[in-house]
């Protein structure tokens, strides 16, 4: 298990979770990886609207590595999308 505190990095909106919710979803990340593993958890509520702009989000790595992996996984769902053209 890593000794790292994941850092809490919610974005304001309407229908945020407590943060004690999603630091113990972070601890249980930890538990469970090896410590040569970071994590991101992202959470947004589910899609009628009326969350609209909320996104709580927790992690154990640094700024960096975070946009990498962020940067690598949209590029993996979105190559051949539209909004994904305007970005490359």
């Amino acid at each position: 298990m890593s000794d790292q505190t994941p850092l809490d990095h919610s974005v304001p909106g309407p229908a945020l979770l407590r943060s004690e919710t999603i630091q113990a979803a972070a601890r249980a990340a930890l538990n469970v990886l090896p410590d040569s593993h970071g994590f991101m958890l992202l959470v947004v509520p589910f899609g009628d609207g009326s969350g609209e702009g909320t996104a709580q989000y927790v992690s154990n790595l640094n700024r960096e590595d975070a946009i990498k992996g962020l940067k690598t996984l949209l590029f993996r769902w979105g190559i051949n999308d539209d909004w994904m053209k305007d970005a490359q």
